[in-house]
């Protein structure tokens, strides 16, 4: 949306064609609040998402394309209704950002209520420094990953080229386990995975927020 309307309409032409699916944004609001929904194996996944933070020109009208708003309870019941049809559900936020290992008291509240709706792992993309995260009894939450290509090589703070790739193992529609993948990037886009000293001091110093 940076370059305005005809390319992002042109990238869903684009993920079409190639076969990709995508959530979270459309050409109409119908289409931009539709979860993507797989089956893969015994497992049936179902992805939803939105954006918080806008701004408010990004957000998808009757007359024009882009993402979707965040209507916490509209999402929660979203989930509910997936959950019960036998989907393991994967919420995407785009919160509001803060370049901070800590979630905000907001971002905790918003990404608990989705899981207690029966989201099995809970994301936010928005972070620019990625956050801590909290692993449940039947959910799984992230609150940031951190930058994946973006044009942030640690500025305007230090520790924007690290992030997260996490990997989720799941089996008969439940979560049995998270691969925590570490990277830096390099040239805006181009991540690789992190040397075993550099993955170590990073992955201190995350879980050393936990108890915070």
């Amino acid at each position: 949306r940076d370059f305005d309307w005809p390319p992002l309409l042109e990238t869903f032409d684009v993920f079409e064609k190639e076969g990709f699916g995508y959530y979270g944004s459309g050409r109409t609001r119908e289409e931009a609040a539709l979860p993507l929904l797989m089956t893969h194996n015994a497992n049936r996944v179902a992805f939803v998402g939105c954006n918080a933070s806008g701004p408010d020109h990004v957000y998808v009208t009757e007359k024009l394309p882009g993402t979707q708003p965040c209507d916490y309870d509209l999402l929660a019941s979203q989930i509910r209704d997936l959950t019960a049809q036998g989907y393991f559900v994967i919420a995407t936020i785009q919160h509001y950002e803060r370049y901070s290992r800590l979630p905000s008291k907001a971002q905790v509240a918003d990404f608990d209520k989705l899981a207690q709706a029966g989201a099995g792992a809970v994301f936010g993309t928005q972070a620019h420094i990625p956050q801590t995260m909290v692993p449940g009894e039947h959910s799984f939450i992230h609150y940031g990953l951190g930058n994946l290509f973006f044009d942030q090589m640690d500025r305007p703070v230090k520790g924007t080229r690290q992030e997260f790739l996490d990997r989720l193992i799941i089996y008969n529609g439940r979560l049995l386990q998270v691969e925590l993948f570490t990277a830096l990037l390099y040239d805006y886009a181009q991540p690789q995975l992190m040397a075993q000293n550099e993955r170590e001091a990073f992955l201190q110093d995350v879980f050393s927020y936990s108890n915070q």
